[in-house]
């Protein structure tokens, strides 16, 4: 494990690391102007406060950093559609955080649980110790599930045994993100109280990570697919963020601006005013949004669960596998729709988004699994037309693995009771690369022939923008040849 060093002076001690890491962050972050200060009595440069920070005062700071203050559009969002949480904690019926709505916040987005104080106790204005303030900020983060997976593993401290159990996962996960540093030697000091000047710190990367690069300025265009009818929108309400070098969609924005560009073209008798029905689960930090299936998003993982009803996500899922994990930015559920350093390549993935460099536009395709779509008379979905379709895809034998796991994730190939059905045979092709090309094989100018493989697979009618895009994204070359043919029958 690698451990977070200051670069300060060699002779420094423990004591003194512990109380510095802090100094180049807080003095960079501040000097840039690109963050919202949410610390009114401290500036870079002034002496730090060993004092230990309270429990109230951190939940307060964590939610100012993540834009999840009381009378925030998200916090009111994920109050209206959640199971409300009881007060458990007694001491907690007068103080401030309640009544200033802090702790509603907190509850709501997830960042504290009722089970956290299990002794009914929340000891709001008491110090509280390293595990539990990175506990905190990981959640604040939107990465409590994948910390509560690596709780399962070993993280490595050398202090292991003074963390209780199934917190250790929290601590790892905030030294990995920079959130809170660990000590020398594998210690982090997990019962050891968290200053205040620790608690500020903490505070400012995690507003740090979330605003990454910050807001997109190209255009956007929505492309929807329905039955034989392919309508797009230019410019929808989306709100974006860029998170290195990833481009991440609000996940409600995209089913809202879908409704609207479904309604618009006729395709569905919903008014966008009332979208789709929507959960979201505070424990789980998820989203679960309805139109013709069941869809759910979590923060900290990269997969889109998906189900008929809601109870088929927790007994036998379908599962889309995301570009990257979800995110939670500043008390939005993002998905990650593009990655430019990555120039779109990598495997299929919903929202896939297309960038176009010349009109700087970056197009985002909905997708239905199961081939259904939602018709346009009034609570009715109707199966869609299956025609079949057969591809004719000609790449290096190098890639034929890739292509296979791409095709199966989007279903290609589904014959019966029969998945992953094509075929290959080895062809000679030949090609010459023109000027400002980067052939993968070959030499600008010349003329080449290769030996390839030809692989044949059948789709679906619905499926095969869908498919052409995951098949993009496997292949090597800058003009991959894919040949559409359309079938009379299968299986004659």
């Amino acid at each position: 494990m690698e451990w977070t060093q200051s670069n300060t002076d060699s002779n420094e001690t423990e004591a003194d690391y512990a109380m510095n890491w802090w100094k180049p962050a807080l003095g960079g972050l501040l000097a840039a102007g690109s963050l919202v200060p949410i610390l009114a009595r401290r500036a870079p440069g002034r002496k730090q406060d060993a004092r230990p920070v309270t429990r109230a005062r951190l939940t307060k700071l964590l939610l100012k950093a993540a834009h999840l203050s009381p009378d925030s559009e998200a916090v009111q969002w994920m109050s209206a559609h959640c199971t409300a949480q009881p007060l458990v904690w007694g001491d907690l019926a007068a103080h401030w955080l309640r009544k200033e709505g802090w702790l509603h916040s907190a509850l709501c987005a997830g960042l504290l649980l009722p089970e956290d104080r299990p002794a009914g106790q929340f000891c709001p204005d008491a110090p509280l110790p390293r595990w539990e303030g990175a506990r905190m900020a990981v959640r604040a983060l939107g990465l409590g599930f994948p910390a509560a997976q690596a709780a399962t593993c070993s993280p490595g401290f050398s202090d292991q045994a003074q963390f209780p159990a199934g917190t250790a996962g929290y601590a790892l996960t905030a030294v990995q993100t920079g959130i809170l540093p660990g000590h020398t030697g594998g210690r982090f000091h997990p019962r050891a109280p968290l200053s205040q000047t620790e608690a500020e710190a903490m505070a400012l990367q995690v507003q740090r990570i979330m605003a990454g690069e910050g807001i997109p300025t190209f255009r956007c265009r929505l492309r929807h697919y329905d039955e034989d009818t392919m309508v797009q929108m230019l410019d929808p309400a989306l709100r974006l963020r860029m998170v290195e070098g990833r481009v991440y969609a609000c996940v409600r924005d995209l089913f809202q601006a879908e409704a609207q560009l479904r309604f618009q073209r006729g395709l569905s008798s919903l008014p966008p005013a009332v979208g789709y029905p929507a959960r979201w689960s505070p424990r789980r930090q998820q989203v679960d949004l309805e139109k013709n299936m069941v869809y759910a998003y979590r923060a900290g993982w990269d997969r889109c669960l998906q189900g008929t009803r809601p109870g088929d996500l927790e007994t036998h899922p379908d599962a889309s596998t995301l570009l990257a994990p979800a995110r939670l930015l500043f008390g939005e559920l993002m998905v990650p729709v593009y990655d430019f350093r990555a120039k779109g390549k990598g495997h299929w993935h919903p929202w896939q988004g297309d960038w176009d460099p010349d009109s700087r536009i970056l197009t985002l395709n909905t997708y239905y699994p199961g081939g259904v779509g939602v018709s346009p008379s009034p609570g009715k979905e109707t199966p869609r037309a299956r025609f079949p379709i057969v591809l004719e895809i000609f790449l290096p034998a190098s890639h034929l693995s890739p292509l296979e796991t791409a095709l199966r994730q989007v279903d290609a190939g589904h014959i019966g009771a029969y998945d992953s059905c094509l075929s290959y045979s080895p062809v000679t092709s030949c090609w010459r690369p023109l000027a400002g090309t980067t052939p993968y094989l070959g030499t600008q100018g010349a003329l080449s022939r290769e030996q390839e493989l030809k692989v044949e697979v059948t789709c679906q009618t619905e499926r095969v923008e869908a498919t052409v895009a995951a098949i993009r994204a496997v292949h090597p070359y800058e003009e991959p040849v894919i040949n559409v043919i359309p079938l009379y029958q299968v299986g004659l």
